[in-house]
């Protein structure tokens, strides 16, 4: 990436940013025993830093015990309660019709990784994301899991039927705003450090309005954290205009109807983690309007806050990314209702950029942070979404930042 492209980025960013890197790839970030990071990336590569993410080794290969490389994607890498790490990846191999997941582990800081233990059901088709897992205080590995019911017809413009004039070109806009499926969501766990599985015993997860009778609607993309012991909070992307949030009250083996939050959000994922040390959970998402969403700006703002009464209120709104000028920390929740850009939606704003799909770790006094970054308006032609710069990046913000006011 050039020069120019990492200032712009930079300037978007918080003036505390300790650093910044791009081109960093998806990552899964966790501290071994001698305090350096591990960061799983991409396509299962490994990296290292010894200085708390300032700097990191190039890429290498994770291998099994025999030298073999280890293939897949969306990692997550979890420490165990024994000290081992372990790393859930999803691959499909050859000839099988579902989208597995699978488990492996490793007892000398990834050096070497064993052979993989199958996570989900034999050719089920359970999608997972980057650095969705946790390891309860129990030991339990819970991982989030969804996939989709109905057929999907894949339309022009991808996922939506929205566009948008950005300088003297129409660019699509928007995302999944045009589907006629619905998305629903349950849970893995492991009780022997991921030597076995089970689904939760309750099925899966789908938001349903006035029960059913308001209709039902796509519930995915989840994550989770452990708010007590035995006590859980898993958020949800949904197509509301917010957040919705399940509860479990038995370590991941049941769940609560999802139901809404209070935070305004576009059809994007979270990342939910509880800080280190502390009972505080802290969260980043995509915060915007309904209306911010109906005119093709949807994951344009990126924001942090915390909370520290289990997830019940959130405070210390702060923006790690946001479009030129904006200045909004808070946002409204509005009605719950489907949002979806319109089709053809104002003019884009010249610095339109996205930042969103996020991860997190942790490092002493500071916090890590893997987003997805894009940026219309390059000469790199990427269509059919139009002319811009896709790319992730990793930054370093201080804890304390995200305690100011």
């Amino acid at each position: 990436m050039n020069h120019d492209f990492d200032k712009r980025v930079a300037g978007t960013l918080p003036k505390e940013t300790l650093f910044l890197h791009t081109y960093a790839g998806a990552a899964s970030i966790k501290e071994l025993k001698d305090g350096r990071l591990l960061n799983i990336v991409g396509r299962l590569e490994k990296q290292i830093s010894e200085d708390g993410g300032e700097t990191w080794s190039e890429p290498a290969p994770l291998t099994d015990r025999s030298g073999n490389q280890i293939v897949g994607n969306s990692a997550n890498l979890v420490v165990l309660k024994s000290g081992a790490l372990g790393l859930i990846y999803a691959f499909t191999p050859e000839g099988d019709k579902g989208r597995p997941a699978w488990f492996i582990r490793s007892e000398d800081d990834g050096e070497n990784w064993s052979d993989p233990v199958l996570v989900s059901e034999p050719s089920i088709k359970a999608a997972i994301w980057n650095d969705t897992a946790i390891v309860t205080s129990t030991g339990r590995i819970v991982l989030p899991v969804y996939w989709y019911v109905g057929k999907r017809v894949i339309i022009p413009q991808g996922v939506s039927a929205a566009v948008g004039l950005f300088g003297d070109e129409w660019t699509g806009v928007g995302g999944h705003g045009y589907e006629n499926i619905i998305d629903t969501t349950w849970v893995y766990y492991s009780d022997d450090e991921g030597q076995t599985w089970r689904r939760n015993e309750d099925g899966e997860m789908m938001v349903t309005i006035d029960y059913s009778a308001g209709g039902h609607f796509s519930c995915e993309e989840s994550v989770v954290a452990e708010v007590s012991p035995g006590h859980l909070l898993m958020v949800h992307r949904t197509q509301l205009g917010r957040l919705f949030q399940s509860w479990s009250d038995d370590d991941g083996s049941t769940w609560s109807h999802p139901e809404p939050t209070t935070l305004a959000s576009s059809r994007a994922p979270a990342c939910l983690r509880r800080v280190p040390g502390t009972d505080d959970l802290l969260i980043l998402w995509n915060q915007v309007s309904g209306d911010e969403i109906e005119r093709g700006r949807q994951r344009h703002r990126l924001t942090a806050a915390i909370s520290q009464d289990g997830g019940a209120t959130w405070k210390f709104r702060k923006n790690v990314g946001a479009l030129d000028g904006d200045e909004t920390t808070y946002v409204e929740p509005p009605p719950i209702r489907s949002y979806r850009a319109a089709n053809y939606v104002p003019r884009l704003p010249h610095s339109d950029r996205v930042m969103d799909y996020v991860s997190v770790g942790f490092w002493k006094d500071r916090v890590i942070i893997n987003s997805k970054f894009k940026e219309r308006g390059s000469d790199i032609d990427l269509p059919p979404r139009g002319k811009g710069v896709r790319t992730t990046i990793t930054l370093g913000l201080p804890i304390q930042w995200f305690y100011e006011a």
